[in-house]
């Protein structure tokens, strides 16, 4: 499968556990990369993949102590990270199928704020009937097996209700903000922000009148999209390129790559993107994730919380934004050349922004694909 050369081809089947670890290229000269941690299945024929249970599923997200676990980690380029997720499953490199997941539903009040953010390598406050000699981490060996030395350093958002407590890995957040698409991924990890935008929004007057501009009379925000750039990426590059907050978030991506680097510059770098808009009690950030319910401290108490690892976010919301218009520019041979657009609006307008298809048609289309299987189940109030 293309993009996915470095991973192993002996025959047997590989889920992918983690992904993350930036690499970008010395002095330009490659694109950047990321590190993919995979371990072998006891499963050899990927038809058996759907017949996966609770039971099973438990043992490959945390397998017994006394059973052997095989890692391993690929890189993949980064513009390659939108066809990739945890739980995917490979064979001789190509995606064969995956993993059953659950999917929630989360209302986030105040977005980061209602969050705690944590590094994997940090050890928390265990509860009380914890075996003190053993380190208490937001995941443990006994809820989901990784090599650990490889991803001690990832950071992850922990949202915690009554019951669940979700961990979002950081990853996750810089894949469905910053990493949607090929493109978006590339811009991102290219170099700095100001000098990327012009990969993705044509910046420039253009002699028909057309510019990326706020218009200060009625606040609509027009964009003009370089050729091939979704237009569903408008409400997300009109956050990233008029409103503070969400240029400051992308900003913060490449300088926290190069402060990454102080030191080293081969050091690679953990993702901590952040949700890049602000979130307001009077419309919380909701999302629908997949992923999978964690296996209980055998010791836990009844009210513990249940913990859920959130491996994709399929919907995001966005906070209320002004009307959005858009236009796609067109560089040909024979010079500068634009869409033409019904008169008299300049721009076509798009508000209904959706981060993934929606739900029922996603399982429908990833089943065509023969890469996801996703297991819809009976999803608690609070989720």
């Amino acid at each position: 499968m293309p993009g996915f050369e470095n991973f192993p081809q002996d025959g047997n089947l590989w889920v992918v556990k983690w992904i993350d670890k930036v690499r970008i290229g010395h002095k330009g000269t490659t694109s950047a990369s990321i590190s993919v941690l995979l371990q072998k299945l006891q499963l050899s024929d990927p038809k058996l993949i759907h017949r996966i249970n609770a039971t099973d599923l438990q043992k490959i997200l945390s397998p017994p102590a006394n059973q052997e676990v095989i890692f391993t980690e690929a890189t993949i380029l980064v513009g390659s990270l939108p066809d990739i997720s945890i739980g995917a499953v490979f064979k001789d490199r190509d995606n064969v199928g995956h993993l059953p997941v659950e999917i929630a539903h989360l209302q986030i009040p105040l977005g980061e704020v209602s969050c705690e953010s944590r590094q994997l390598d940090l050890e928390i406050q265990s509860h009380p009937e914890w075996t003190k000699s053993i380190p208490y981490r937001v995941l443990n060996r006994f809820e989901y097996a990784l090599e650990f030395k490889s991803v001690s350093k990832s950071h992850c958002l922990v949202f915690k209700t009554r019951k669940i407590e979700y961990v979002i890995p950081r990853s996750v957040i810089f894949k469905t903000y910053y990493a949607q698409t090929h493109k978006l991924a590339q811009a991102f990890t290219n170099g700095d922000w100001p000098s990327q935008i012009e990969t993705l929004i044509y910046t420039k007057p253009l002699e028909s009148g057309l510019r990326t501009w706020a218009d200060p009379q009625t606040g609509e925000w027009n964009i003009v999209l370089q050729l091939n750039v979704s237009p569903d990426l408008s409400p997300l590059l009109g956050i990233y390129y008029f409103d503070p907050y969400g240029i400051k978030c992308a900003e913060s991506i490449y300088k926290s790559i190069l402060k990454s680097q102080i030191n080293n510059r081969r050091e690679d770098w953990f993702a901590d993107a952040k949700i890049p808009f602000e979130i307001f009690p009077e419309k919380p950030l909701k999302l629908s994730v997949c992923g999978y319910t964690l296996k209980r401290y055998s010791k836990a108490p009844p009210d513990a919380p249940d913990r859920f690892l959130v491996t994709r976010i399929l919907r995001s919301s966005l906070p209320e934004l002004p009307v959005i218009n858009h236009a796609c520019f067109i560089n040909g041979q024979q010079g500068e050349e634009q869409i033409e657009v019904d008169s008299p609006a300049p721009f076509t307008q798009h508000n209904n922004f959706k981060m993934a298809t929606d739900s029922t048609k996603l399982v429908v289309l990833l089943h065509k694909l023969h890469t996801v299987v996703i297991v819809p189940v009976e999803v608690a109030p609070d989720r």
